[in-house]
């Protein structure tokens, strides 16, 4: 399947952030977060190669993440199973808090732990609807512009 990640600016490497990590974030359909989104990436993936967070606590190797489960605790002040439902969005960090960063945070755990897994990226729901979050560091030669609005 082809998914779609729009950018303001070119580019030219995946930078890590403390925030984002490495990760992209991408749509089955063309989206536009704001009116400087001017460059269009396209990125070819099979489904199968992408975990599904609301089923992440179903797969075999969920006992890898425990850590990360931890992290997102320590993070939200929230006890361990509460962390769980956060990841596997049984639960909406916007009960405990409006920043949008806390969403991003939760995101970008999500894709390390489909990494962890054995995953390329994970697929989740957010206020756009179904997104796919992808740790692209590997993945920056796959990356094809579509276009330059």
């Amino acid at each position: 399947m082809k998914i779609f990640h729009t950018s303001p600016k070119k580019i030219s490497r995946i930078e890590k952030t403390e925030l984002f990590d490495d990760v992209l974030f991408f749509s089955d359909s063309l989206y536009y977060m704001n009116t400087e989104s001017r460059f269009v990436y396209s990125l070819e993936i099979e489904e199968s190669e992408l975990l599904d967070v609301s089923s992440v606590f179903y797969d075999d190797n969920s006992d890898k993440i425990d850590d990360i489960i931890a992290d997102l605790a320590e993070y939200a002040d929230v006890d361990f199973e509460t962390a769980q439902d956060l990841l596997d969005e049984t639960q909406s960090i916007v009960d405990y808090t409006n920043d949008c960063e806390d969403l991003w945070y939760i995101q970008k755990l999500q894709a390390q732990i489909a990494k962890k897994m054995g995953y390329k990226g994970a697929i989740a729901e957010d206020e756009q609807g179904t997104v796919y979050i992808i740790s692209c560091s590997d993945k920056f030669s796959d990356l094809k512009l579509e276009s330059e609005e």
